[in-house]
């Protein structure tokens, strides 16, 4: 059974209509909000169904985003974990590099002592051949 809205009936009683035609206007207006009024709730049923929808895929999707951004952050974390075990290899490397120069340089220096050594001590005993030599050329011509 409609619904009569005693406002509508006192505007349709107002425009002339007698009570029963009054009445009937009324219930006709009553049967269309009440159509209007399932069709709306009907349409609010699918607008929430369909913003229903909407989050659930706006919240996989943010899932999905999250899930790559975690991943993202652990690879850079292992990209930045190996360049700085990479980077301590190039370091100590580098040390190693430094004291082998320094090592080399050290034997280097201490070889061309001895080396100086040893064409000081050739050259005094060329020195002394020599000498040796003209003496036994002064002792040959004297003798």
């Amino acid at each position: 059974m409609p619904v009569v809205s005693t406002e509508v009936l006192e505007v349709l009683q107002s425009l002339g209509l007698d009570d029963d035609r009054a009445l009937q206007a009324a219930k006709a207006v009553g049967d269309a909000q009440s159509a209007v009024n399932d069709a709306t709730h009907a349409e609010v049923g699918k607008l929430r169904a369909a913003i229903g929808r909407l989050h659930d895929g706006l919240t996989q999707e943010l899932e999905a985003a999250r899930a790559e951004s975690q991943a993202w952050a652990e690879r850079r974390a292992a990209q930045e974990a190996e360049f700085a075990a990479l980077a301590r290899e190039h370091r100590a490397a580098f040390a190693e590099q430094r004291k082998a120069a320094a090592a080399a340089e050290a034997a280097h220096k201490k070889a061309q002592t001895e080396v100086s050594e040893a064409l000081g001590t050739f050259k005094w005993l060329l020195v002394a051949l020599v000498a040796l030599n003209l003496a036994a050329v002064v002792v040959a011509l004297v003798v």
